[in-house]
């Protein structure tokens, strides 16, 4: 069925399994559990922030491998049933999410950890491992010899490397990052859930001094 074909493409781009399927039942894993009540609170929330304070917009950080792979339906589909509500949606690394939590930037957080404050709701929805990519092998000991496609000056890849790169390109969307990557411009770190079977990409385990 359609959403049979939904829900695998889903667990696919996550690498996740979402559910449990048998010849009588369908059970929800754990993961779907958490996309499910995450789904359910992200309403619930919202309804909360309103009736306190209706005229302004509701704040929502979230991952860019979230917002690609999940909460656009769910985004869409909440934007119809409300029509009149405002939203301010960021898409940032889980850095920039934490300090917006501290600086009271965020209503709502859409992460890989659970980041609390007394003014933010949190919700983890996965586990997100990160993977450097290029389009030919490449050896990670000479790793600044290549050009970097980076998404913020939290990068993994300026965080971590010892010597950096002469060429350090910043591209604030992943999609257009990995893009970039498929057409040999350059190599980068990103969550291993955005990356799908046809991109035919290397990838490396995170160890990026090797």
């Amino acid at each position: 069925s359609a959403i049979s074909r939904q829900i695998k493409l889903l667990e696919e781009s996550l690498g996740v399994e979402l559910i449990i399927r048998s010849s009588k039942q369908v059970v929800l894993t754990e993961k779907g559990k958490q996309l499910l009540a995450a789904t359910q609170n992200f309403e619930k929330i919202t309804d909360q922030i309103f009736i306190s304070d209706e005229d302004r917009p509701i704040a929502i950080g979230i991952l860019s491998g979230l917002i690609q792979n999940w909460f656009r339906p769910i985004l869409a589909e909440y934007m119809k049933l409300y029509p009149k509500r405002k939203l301010e949606i960021k898409i940032a690394d889980i850095i920039e999410l934490r300090r917006g939590i501290e600086n009271g930037k965020f209503d709502i957080v859409f992460g890989t950890e659970n980041l609390q404050s007394d003014l933010v709701t949190s919700l983890k929805i996965f586990t997100e491992k990160l993977v450097l990519i290029s389009k030919k092998d490449i050896q990670k000991k000479n790793l600044h010899e290549y050009r970097w496609l980076v998404f913020s000056n939290n990068d993994h890849l300026l965080k971590t490397a010892k010597v950096q790169s002469s060429n350090i390109n910043y591209i604030e969307d992943m999609g257009v990052l990995i893009h970039l990557v498929k057409n040999d411009i350059g190599v980068a770190v990103v969550p291993d859930h955005l990356l799908q079977k046809e991109d035919q990409l290397k990838v490396y385990d995170i160890g990026l001094n090797e």
